[in-house]
């Protein structure tokens, strides 16, 4: 009887050692890559960045061959409608676009979403009448994009179910931000705003339900130079108790658009 022959993993054919490593599910795929070399390589290489990162566009998205493509496991999805938002080819691209999103495979594997698009555009395409479920979706990250929506004041209507969301970066606040922001507030934990004024962050930081919201980054907050007494009583029962519930708060202020005082005065009421 002959005796079987063992290879060690890095001996396999580079072929075989791909098919393995995209068989393993997302999230063991870290740990297989401390038993073989060529499986840390494949984590590092842009073919598994591609395969856990999907970025979505009129261009990348511009046919349904494309869509039938795309429909395959991604850890990362990244969505924008800028540029044809507003063109002739919105229609095509958005019922592709919802095809996607819709898609179990899609669904069921995303647990991070970049949103680039105004709050009409992402009512069209997440507004379904069914809900739309993503259980492992945990972080969203959302911005009108470049278009002319820092005024935008649509409610957002979203009919999405996402369980285990609870961290939220919202890349330009403006009144439709606020809005969502208000809707999801029971569920976050992390909140990081950024380009938000004085009264922007009075309304966000104003709401009651905040339940669980332990972490807040605020990212070059623009606001006049006013007396600290002004600011001070700006600051409502609701803002101090969602302030006093934090384990980290965050300010940066690269382009020096707010005050050292207001800085101060977010500290002072940490209670």
């Amino acid at each position: 009887m002959c005796r079987p022959e063992y290879f060690p993993l890095d001996q396999l054919p580079p072929e075989w050692m791909l098919e393995m490593f995209e068989y393993l599910p997302l999230e063991d795929r870290k740990a297989a890559a401390l038993v073989s070399r060529k499986w840390r390589e494949l984590l590092s290489g842009n073919r598994f960045v591609f395969r856990t990162a999907l970025k979505v566009c009129g261009s990348t998205l511009d046919s349904d061959h494309a869509l039938e493509r795309m429909k395959r496991p991604y850890r990362t999805l990244i969505i924008s409608s800028d540029v044809v938002e507003y063109g002739p080819g919105w229609n095509s691209y958005r019922e592709r676009l919802q095809k996607l999103i819709t898609s179990e495979v899609i669904r069921t594997s995303v647990r991070s979403l970049v949103v680039v698009m105004s709050a009409r555009a992402a009512s069209e395409v997440f507004g379904q009448s069914e809900t739309l479920l993503f259980p492992k979706l945990e972080r969203l990250t959302y911005t009108p994009g470049t278009t002319k929506l820092i005024n935008e004041d649509i409610v957002p209507q979203i009919n999405v179910r996402a369980p285990n969301l609870n961290r939220l970066k919202i890349d330009c606040l403006n009144q439709s931000c606020v809005e969502f922001i208000r809707i999801i507030a029971h569920k976050l934990k992390r909140l990081v705003m950024r380009f938000i004024d004085k009264d922007k962050l009075l309304r966000v930081m104003s709401i009651t339900s905040f339940s669980r919201l332990r972490e807040l980054c605020i990212h070059s907050l623009a606001t006049s130079l006013e007396p600290e007494k002004t600011l001070s009583t700006d600051i409502g029962n609701a803002f101090k108790q969602n302030l006093a519930k934090l384990d980290m708060l965050s300010i940066r202020d690269d382009m020096n658009t707010f005050p050292y005082v207001y800085h101060m005065c977010l500290r002072r009421h940490r209670i």
